[in-house]
């Protein structure tokens, strides 16, 4: 700066004020070339926004019903995120030979009737709106709902859509009847709903098995639980303390039957238990563990607590925590993600593979889900101050008459400092602060706190934290 060097407080200070100025300008930009289109006022604008969300609780309380029936019919009594031997076998013989891939898992039969009875829309461009395109739907015998994807950016912002039927309809006689769909001039184009090979099994590298990463993502994927349920409506979601009890119910059911079973104890020293998922040996073991209170015991238990926050959250809040993604309904959530997502195995005493940057992208990505961006982490990250905005909307209805005197515009009485007459001003002429005002900045900044996923920002993260 003009020959003087900068201590690295300073140059750390103004490259966080040139990094929010610039996102700030190129959202701006985004934000004022999309705002009118109806993808971007049913997400963003406040209004509307409450009304997308009640529909999307909606839809989730029917999960959520459904997830704690299982539970309580003891059908997640078993459940692991721990790949066993063979799926890795499995995962590695897919990869090679994409053309292989399949869907994995259990429930499998119930998921496909549903999709047998969903059609596909190839593209739903951004200006149709969801009410335009399901007037063509709502009259068709057996209609449920429709589900959109999310804009793509790679496709100038169009969406998928999915048309499900309820489970009888006659499916090729809908087709029919959706044969001369035209909207604004686009030809829409409808399909029979059928797996898809994106569905295929993932898994984490072996470092989500370290005990470290165990205890650290159970610590995130409990604040995951309890910030999602309390943002979707938390008068009818409240689960965390269900799936608390649960785990622990099951860890000591583990360790009863590990005590009526002492020729199990010899079985923990050849380090197969993390790769035997749903055995006997697998629950016998960890028991074991916890009965001679042994730092394995603990993590076998953070293990059963944490699969089943993990499997809660995908299936009621369509949030896969190993991808780092949401999404708002099944029909994209399964397009987005895996229909498993496991971790491989870490054998005991092996070390982890390098997972290069896995482990800092995805708590990056996972951050934002689960602590939305507020306040001054909103501000940092481009988004607008209300204060400030408001302040500049101030700036017009304030005289400086000399130093230390200040006059309101708006009935003309005098303070001895600006911040004086600012709050004056918001206390009793708050009509000078119009609603359109309050209203865009919460509009804009519903936006900046998804725009990282609308936004590219370019190539190798030219504006990093």
């Amino acid at each position: 700066d003009n020959g003087r060097r900068l201590d690295q407080d300073e140059v750390k200070e103004r490259y966080e004020d040139y990094r929010r100025e610039a996102l700030q300008r190129l959202y701006a930009q985004f934000f004022s070339a999309h705002k009118d289109e109806d993808w971007f006022t049913e997400r963003f604008d406040p209004e509307r926004r409450k009304v997308y969300m009640q529909h999307l609780a909606e839809h989730k309380t029917a999960r959520l019903r459904d997830f704690m029936a299982d539970l309580e019919a003891g059908k997640l009594d078993k459940l692991t995120y721990t790949a066993t031997t063979e799926q890795v076998m499995q995962h590695e013989i897919h990869r090679r030979d994409q053309s292989g891939y399949g869907r994995m898992g259990i429930g499998e039969d119930d998921e496909d009737m549903a999709i047998s009875h969903t059609l596909f829309i190839r593209t739903v461009p951004p200006s149709v709106s969801r009410e335009t395109l399901e007037s063509h739907l709502k009259d068709l015998p057996g209609y449920k709902y429709l589900a959109l994807s999310e804009p793509r950016q790679d496709k100038q912002y169009h969406r998928f859509g999915w048309a499900r039927f309820e489970n009888g309809t006659d499916m090729d006689k809908a087709l029919e009847s959706l044969g001369n769909v035209n909207i604004d001039q686009f030809q829409f184009h409808f399909s029979r709903h059928t797996n898809s090979a994106a569905a295929a099994m993932r898994l984490a590298p072996d470092v989500a098995s370290s005990d470290e990463r165990i205890r650290h993502d159970l610590k995130l994927v409990r604040e995951a639980v309890q910030s999602l349920d309390e943002r979707t409506d938390p008068a009818i979601f409240h689960s965390f303390a269900i799936l608390q009890e649960k785990a622990k119910e099951l860890s000591a059911a583990a360790g009863e039957r590990t005590s009526a079973n002492g020729a199990a104890k010899g079985d923990t020293e050849d380090g197969e238990d993390s790769l035997m998922a749903d055995s006997e040996k697998r629950e016998e073991e960890e028991g074991a563990a916890e009965s001679s209170d042994e730092p394995s015991g603990d993590i076998a238990s953070a293990c059963r607590e944490l699969d089943l926050m993990l499997e809660y959250l995908r299936r009621v809040h369509y949030y896969c925590y190993y991808c780092g993604h949401t999404a708002d309904n099944s029909e994209d959530f399964s397009r987005r993600c895996a229909k498993l997502h496991l971790r491989r195995g870490l054998p005991a005493g092996r070390s982890p593979m390098p997972s290069g940057n896995w482990i800092r992208n995805l708590d990056n990505r996972n951050d934002v889900i689960i602590h939305p961006l507020e306040a001054e982490r909103l501000f940092k990250e481009g988004g607008k101050s209300l204060e400030l905005e408001t302040d500049k909307e101030l700036d017009n209805r304030i005289k400086c008459l000399d130093e230390g005197r200040f006059r309101c515009l708006l009935c003309t009485k005098l303070f001895k400092g600006d911040a004086f007459v600012r709050k004056h001003i918001r206390n009793k002429h708050p009509e000078a602060v119009p609603e359109t005002l309050v209203r865009e900045i919460s509009y804009f900044n519903n936006f900046v706190r998804e725009a990282p996923n609308f936004v590219q920002l370019g190539t190798g993260s030219v504006l990093p934290t």
